[in-house]
């Protein structure tokens, strides 16, 4: 978790993992309560689409130029229905006819191991068997040489190694289906073919910080989500300030540490499917779980918010939003913590000025450079009058490893 010991929070989020952050662990966090930010201001975000194939030029992106521009429009739409004055734009240098050839960079694995079904520990991380961290930190340092942008990665394949049949396997390349994105990251890990309309609009929000409004595991039936809220109520039943009906669906709400009040708790669309057959009917918005703790019967009634753009109710025919508070934090990343880069293009020649473009060293170098050139050029527009820290001060207090847990937050299918 990673909160900065200074203000305004202008360092990207990367540091010091041991301090306490935001409901998923990987914010960059402000104090609580956070400090007010103007949201009526109208902001422009440029995305740059970087189309990819393999080395060969085999795997290549077939996203168009149209088709990208209106993943970008419906997100324009999805946030400014919630009062968000945000439009996205596509870079002029997205490349709409070539591809930028990168084997590394257009799958989410590297194999480690070409004998996985060595492997039979059902528990076992993935990255024993696929290089994750090298994929990650090459996708950020060429993401960050484009500070003024929100960079999408167009890509072909995503996590290879699967766990089938009482062994692993190593399915590569495995062709993507799903995007992720977090707020400690760099990028948004997109997909190189057609995409659903608000996949995009949902990415961005993780780049945004904005976590989903559900949290641990989702109920497949009426009964598990009876055992959910009967095991959560009996833990907390008790301790001060706990209103059973009140809170007791809180172990469904994922975005509460976020200051994220106006999303109800979401089990997700499973339970709604189990019960209705379809997850996104109108006439069933809402699902009753009763249950009895210490002989006391309970009626709790869970009514999420399936036009949440950040929810799992994938293609309900409903015109998607984010919420007011979900509207403020996005603000908060623009204008006080790490997406404040994206609107400062005049800063341009400070990142040239001082080596952004330095291709030298390892790609995690190159991360840990580029993150310490943008805070400074930040930093230093905002407060021209302070002394200037040293780059290679700043540098050395960044640390990787935060840098790659971060950019592995919240890292789901679409």
């Amino acid at each position: 978790m990673h909160k900065h010991l200074r203000a305004p929070l202008l360092s990207l989020g990367l540091l010091a993992s041991s301090l306490d952050g935001g409901a998923d662990g990987c914010d960059a966090c402000d104090p609580k309560p956070p400090a007010p930010v103007d949201t009526t201001g109208a902001h422009t975000i440029t995305v740059l689409g970087v189309r990819l194939a393999d080395d060969d030029g085999s795997y290549a992106a077939t996203v168009t130029r149209a088709q990208f521009q209106s993943y970008m429009d419906k997100a324009s739409e999805i946030y400014q229905r919630s009062g968000a004055k945000l439009t996205f734009v596509v870079a002029p240098e997205t490349d709409w006819n070539g591809h930028t050839k990168s084997t590394l960079m257009n799958h989410d694995c590297v194999p480690k191991t070409t004998h996985p079904e060595t492997f039979t520990d059902a528990g076992l991380d993935p990255d024993a068997i696929c290089d994750h961290t090298t994929v990650s930190d090459a996708r950020n340092a060429f993401a960050l040489k484009y500070p003024q942008y929100l960079v999408i990665f167009l890509r072909y394949g995503n996590e290879g190694a699967v766990y089938e049949n009482g062994h692993w396997a190593l399915e590569y390349p495995r062709k993507a289906t799903g995007g992720y994105s977090g707020r400690g990251g760099h990028h948004v890990a997109g997909v190189g073919t057609k995409a659903g309309s608000t996949f995009y609009a949902h990415e961005m929000g993780h780049y945004l910080h904005l976590a989903h409004p559900f949290t641990g595991k989702a109920p497949a039936s009426l009964s598990e989500a009876q055992q959910q809220v009967t095991a959560y109520l009996d833990a907390n039943i008790g301790r001060s300030g706990f209103d059973p009906i009140r809170d007791g669906l809180f172990l469904y709400d994922g975005d509460r540490g976020d200051n994220v009040f106006d999303t109800p708790p979401d089990p997700r669309s499973g339970l709604f499917s189990a019960l209705y057959g379809d997850a996104c009917d109108p006439a069933h918005p809402t699902v009753d779980i009763e249950v009895s703790v210490d002989g006391v019967p309970y009626k709790l009634t869970a009514a999420p918010d399936r036009q949440n753009v950040m929810s799992y109710f994938k293609g309900c025919p409903f015109d998607m939003h984010i919420s007011k508070d979900q509207t403020t934090r996005v603000y908060r990343a623009l204008l006080a913590l790490n997406r404040q880069r994206l609107l400062h293009p005049e800063l341009a020649s400070c990142y040239a000025g001082n080596g952004l473009a330095d291709d030298s060293g390892t790609y995690a170098d190159r991360v840990t450079r580029r993150v310490a050139i943008i805070d400074d050029c930040i930093e230093n527009a905002a407060a021209p009058a302070a002394t200037p820290q040293g780059l290679a001060g700043r540098a050395a207090r960044v640390s990787l490893p935060a840098i790659r847990a971060s950019d592995a937050c919240e890292l789901e299918a679409e």
